[in-house]
């Protein structure tokens, strides 16, 4: 830790402490007050967590790090989670893996998801379908776009 971007917070040796903590999370609630006028009333609790409470909660979360390790170009996009196996299928039918860890990369946006999502949707709709339901031009009922099977 080296300290705040206006360096108006002294922080010491750099390690996190309570009062460390609690001076970083000082600041933004006075901030948001400008904007939300009813801030006061409308928080039932507030918790600040620095980055050594969240490792400390979870070890996976080295230093506090909440995107599953480094966010290095060679650690995001195709090369998640390794040059080998880029991308979200697994060597497993039908398992594929999504989270920070895995194209695109860390963030709130949920990416991994939406593509899993729609790769699966895909390979689900060109799968030939196994119902025995009357055959219907179009598809069966199921909604897929195969031919169904006729009774």
């Amino acid at each position: 830790m080296r300290g705040d971007a206006l360096g108006q917070i002294d922080v010491g040796d750099g390690r996190w402490t309570e009062t460390l903590r609690d001076a970083y999370a000082g600041p933004h609630p006075r901030t948001a007050r400008l904007q939300i006028t009813n801030l006061e009333r409308a928080t039932l609790k507030r918790v600040v967590l620095s980055p050594a409470d969240l490792e400390a909660l979870d070890c996976n979360l080295v230093g506090g790090d909440i995107y599953a390790g480094s966010c290095a170009l060679d650690q995001n996009l195709l090369w998640r989670p390794t040059g080998e196996l880029p991308g979200h299928a697994t060597p497993i039918a039908g398992l594929w893996q999504i989270g920070a860890s895995t194209h695109p990369g860390p963030g709130l946006g949920a990416g991994s998801g939406y593509l899993v999502a729609k790769g699966a949707d895909e390979a689900l709709a060109a799968r030939p379908c196994r119902r025995a339901v009357p055959a219907v031009v179009g598809g069966c009922e199921s909604g897929c776009r195969c031919e169904a099977v006729a009774q």
